[in-house]
């Protein structure tokens, strides 16, 4: 019997896990005209640059509903999280000082799952657009400095102050 030939080409989903040990969050401002195949909805307005450890760097550039939505999501998760969960701190991820590894995820969805019973710290999971996912563990005391600063940068600041970037 004659073997079938692989007609269509299966794309392998990758995901990648890392502790997050540090974090910026920046406000992204388009000063030039949009391009006309592209909505203001799928522009990046925040840009959030994961670290793990000194030469391990995860980027997000997040649309205002991403963000929005991972805001809102920090606020619910974290009312339901046990009071009792162990400490957790995140391992940097170890390379060769000479070796820097940089990735840049374009989302497609942005999720949040709460610390539990067995998994005592956030994760930030990213879907990317080439099908791949990232999975971030975040600490505690991580996720609500996060949760501060999306705040922060969300809330028009009232006039005469200004907001984080």
């Amino acid at each position: 019997m004659p073997r079938s030939r692989l007609v269509h080409a299966r794309r392998m989903r990758q995901t990648f896990s890392f502790h997050i040990t540090g974090y910026e969050l920046h406000v992204v401002e388009i000063e030039e005209a949009l391009p006309t195949d592209v909505s203001a909805d799928e522009l990046p307005t925040h840009y959030l640059a994961l670290a793990s450890g000194p030469n391990m760097a995860v980027s997000v550039p997040l649309a205002a509903g991403h963000a929005t939505e991972l805001a809102g999501a920090i606020a619910i998760a974290g009312k339901d999280v046990p009071a009792d969960l162990p400490h957790w701190e995140p391992t940097p991820a170890l390379a060769a000082p000479a070796f820097a590894w940089a990735i840049t995820a374009i989302p497609t969805a942005v999720s949040l799952r709460a610390p539990e019973p067995g998994t005592p710290h956030w994760s930030l999971i990213v879907d990317d657009i080439d099908g791949g996912q990232l999975d971030l563990a975040l600490s505690d005391a991580l996720m609500g400095e996060l949760a501060e600063d999306l705040r922060t940068v969300l809330i028009p600041a009232p006039a005469g102050e200004t907001s984080a970037s």
